[in-house]
């Protein structure tokens, strides 16, 4: 709410994604991953409220720099499981985010065709305005 009081309402079909400013862990797992002694990952993601939210705005897909859309501690996947029973594509471990403006890039993603699975690499690259 906060974000579309600055830059308006988030247009139906756009990509939305979340810079935590997490990628710049990713060239050392251990902080990237960030598990603690009880085996327990901590990461930032959305949460429910926010998926829920970006449904309701028609947003073909989020997108965040992290391992998943979820928070690492997770258990119950609530946001993954929002975003998929409405039908959204889900981009995970976005890396260069602070080079993006808020709002008005173009993306670009090149997935690899995987038969008969539930997720693959992609290529992403953003046009800029």
């Amino acid at each position: 709410m906060d974000w579309e009081s600055k830059y308006g309402t988030i247009p139906a079909n756009s990509l939305v994604v979340l810079n935590s400013g997490w990628h710049a862990k990713f060239h050392n797992p251990e902080e990237y991953i960030n598990m603690d002694t009880a085996n327990v990952m901590h990461f930032p993601g959305y949460s429910p409220q926010a998926a829920a939210l970006l449904v309701d705005r028609d947003v073909a897909a989020i997108g965040i720099d992290t391992l998943s859309l979820d928070h690492g501690s997770s258990k119950t996947f609530a946001t993954h499981l929002i975003m998929l029973k409405a039908n959204k594509y889900q981009i995970e471990n976005m890396a260069n985010l602070d080079v993006l403006p808020a709002v008005g890039a173009t993306a670009v993603i090149g997935v690899l065709p995987v038969r008969g699975g539930s997720q693959s690499q992609a290529r992403i690259f953003a046009l800029l305005p």
